[in-house]
């Protein structure tokens, strides 16, 4: 309100925008007036009022969203990036722009999911002909007479090279033959697939540095303010890569992680009450014709054979939820097979005798809370011998049983009665792999029960110390002698149990 010419000037400040690290400056306005007859050679130091709506809605357009988004967002830079590049071309020039000359190569992960198929058949092919060589090399060696071994095929299952081949009838074919006319075939479907996934890239690579100071860092540094534009992290060793999780989506191993977790919550309650329902039948004396001994074992090996199977449970979880590599399985096993411990074996067996009358513990807990801590006072003590036995069975008989191996010698059993050559058997023994996430928790299970227990029953700490005696001679016997190496851990053994 008022003449606008007597009115006092007033200065507004200036716009800053940064745009991708660059300063946009722009003077919103001079409420002054310009004089008509004053001639400026200065045009941009004291702005037209006629320019001013123009010069304020560049502005706005500026630090509107979609601008913004274009400019900040990674997904538009790499749009822009990518114009005229390929996808191996973009992933070097973006670490590039960080590391410089430390980045030594940039290899994309072709789209293989085609090929898969084909590889584990030639794979097999080649180990099926691989071993029947050996067998032939031995029997020349005992200086015995080849036996030429056959294979009976029908052609047009295989397609029109086998029936062009080998006829359209069921014939018998000599084994050599038949196999090098297969791995012929498919190193041709191999070749011609490989130039089709080279056209299609995964999103992801493996990107290469001449320095392991690089490397470190690209490693754990956040590479953008969009966690989910760029994930990087260690590149595990390529024996142990799970190849059909490597190219899932962020957004894909989101969706998949809480449906792995409602899954885990929901294998945590509907798991652990028919096991606490089990102990609680099981502490009471069912059983007169065994000795009072077995009586007392019986809940721990009871538990410890429900627990047995849940690694197996855990590792698929992990494996649906997009783990990439096979150590990134087992750390998953150890994270959540602790918990679940805890919760089964622990809390659950705590109050397992009261799993019969769990809707009267329900109406007691609702009405007076603080018998809570009486309960808790009155129950401990008896279930720390329970907690003894467990960790008594789990000392002897489940060191005892890592001694036998049982599974892997069946495993090794089966496979040696096919398997006749050295190379075979070798083979066969080098499959044997030990399973972090199977051994890792009971450690510090039995750790948390001795901890817990050791004030009430003084048994607790020398059974724990026996446990751990035992693990030590078993687990180092089978570390240096049995096991083969599928992974190194690169010190996560020591942090997984910390965290």
């Amino acid at each position: 309100e008022g003449d606008p010419s007597t009115s006092e000037p007033v200065n507004l400040p200036e716009v800053v925008v940064m745009l991708d690290g660059k300063e946009v400056h722009h003077d919103e306005a001079s409420s002054e007036p310009p004089e008509p007859e004053d001639d400026f050679d200065d045009a941009e130091s004291v702005p037209d009022v006629e320019a001013q709506p123009k010069m304020l809605s560049e502005v706005r357009e500026i630090t509107d969203l979609k601008a913004l988004e274009k400019d900040l967002m990674a997904f538009g830079r790499a749009r822009e990036m990518l114009e005229g590049k390929s996808v191996e071309e973009l992933v070097l020039a973006y670490f590039q722009e960080i590391y410089g000359e430390d980045v030594a190569c940039v290899n994309v992960i072709p789209s293989q999911k085609a090929l898969f198929p084909i590889l584990n058949s030639y794979k097999s092919t080649y180990q099926t002909l691989d071993d029947l060589l050996n067998v032939y090399l031995q029997q020349l060696k005992r200086r015995q007479q080849i036996k030429l071994k056959s294979v009976i095929v029908f052609p047009p299952l295989y397609g029109s090279w086998a029936t062009s081949r080998f006829g359209t009838k069921k014939v018998k074919v000599e084994a050599i033959v038949w196999h090098v006319a297969r791995l012929d075939k498919m190193r041709e479907e191999i070749a011609s697939g490989q130039l089709e996934a080279d056209v299609t890239a995964e999103p992801a690579a493996f990107v290469t540095f001449k320095s392991r100071v690089a490397q470190t860092i690209a490693s754990t540094a956040l590479q953008d303010h969009d966690t989910s534009a760029w994930t990087v992290g260690p590149a595990p060793g390529p024996d142990e890569l799970v190849w059909t999780n490597i190219g899932m989506r962020a957004w894909l191993r989101s969706f998949r992680s809480l449906v792995v977790n409602t899954a885990y919550v929901a294998l945590v309650f509907f798991y652990g009450a028919p096991v606490a329902l089990a102990q609680g039948y099981l502490n009471q004396s069912l059983f007169p014709i065994l000795p009072p001994v077995l009586q007392a074992l019986l809940p721990g090996i009871v538990l410890t054979i429900f627990l047995a199977i849940l690694p197996t449970i855990l590792g698929f979880l992990a494996l649906i939820r997009g783990a990439q590599s096979q150590s990134r399985v087992q750390w998953e096993m150890v994270e959540r097979y602790f918990p679940f411990q805890v919760v089964v074996v622990f809390v659950f067996q705590l109050f397992g005798q009261l799993a019969a009358n769990l809707i009267e513990f329900a109406k007691s807990i609702a009405t007076k809370p603080e018998i809570l801590f009486q309960l808790l006072a009155a129950y401990a003590p008896q279930q720390s011998f329970f907690f003894t036995s467990y960790v008594l069975v789990k000392g002897l008989s489940g060191r005892t049983i890592q001694l036998i191996n049982p599974g892997p010698l069946v495993m090794y059993w089966l496979k040696s009665s096919t398997a006749v050559t050295p190379q075979a058997k070798s083979r066969v023994l080098d499959s044997i792999f030990f399973q972090y996430g199977t051994y890792i928790p009971y450690d510090t299970m039995t750790l948390l029960l001795g901890l817990t227990f050791a004030v009430q029953n003084p048994l607790v700490p020398f059974v724990c110390f026996l446990y751990f005696c035992t693990g030590y001679f078993v687990g180092r016997y089978n570390l240096l002698y049995v096991y083969s190496e599928q992974f190194q851990s690169g010190g996560a053994v020591c942090s997984a149990p910390s965290q």
